[in-house]
């Protein structure tokens, strides 16, 4: 089986677009994000997508298929960072990186110069479409990103 979900957030995710801003909005510090501020994309909670892929899994006939793992719709890195901020307090700087300051921390970094890769993926919103889970398995669990935002910080700044 394929499952396919837009970027993921939460306390243990890895390797994220959005976990270097989670983590720096938590530990109080100039931080960055992934993309253009302005542009609305989807985001799934960890948590959400976890269950989601476990509830597929349980299915016999969902093997040899793809699956769309959606999130709640889209969310701007603006309305993020102000709903982190809101959870935080804090309001130091978030510095959007863009393709061409990828390309140049790529080559320090193996992290980022995969990141150059798919950058494509952050340049217009788009969601993914939920219609075949919920014909087959239910009703899709979609936490509020501030929710989700604010469960996260605060494990994150623990």
């Amino acid at each position: 089986m394929i499952v396919r979900l837009p970027d993921y957030y939460g306390a243990t995710s890895q390797n994220s677009y959005l976990q270097p801003t989670l983590n720096g909005l938590a530990a109080n510090k100039t931080t960055v994000f992934i993309g253009d501020l302005k542009t609305p994309r989807e985001y799934v909670y960890l948590p959400d997508a976890a269950k989601m892929i476990v509830e597929i899994a349980e299915k016999d006939d969902s093997y040899g298929e793809n699956w769309n793992i959606p999130g709640p719709g889209l969310i701007s890195g603006n309305e993020i960072i102000q709903i982190d901020r809101q959870v935080t307090g804090q309001r130091k700087m978030v510095l959007p990186l863009t393709k061409n300051i990828i390309r140049i921390l790529g080559m320090f970094n193996p992290f980022m110069k995969e990141v150059v890769e798919i950058m494509y993926l952050t340049k217009e919103g788009f969601i993914l479409d939920g219609e075949k889970y919920e014909n087959r398995i239910g009703p899709i669990p979609k936490t509020p990103y501030k929710d989700g935002m604010e469960e996260t910080l605060r494990i994150l700044m623990r």
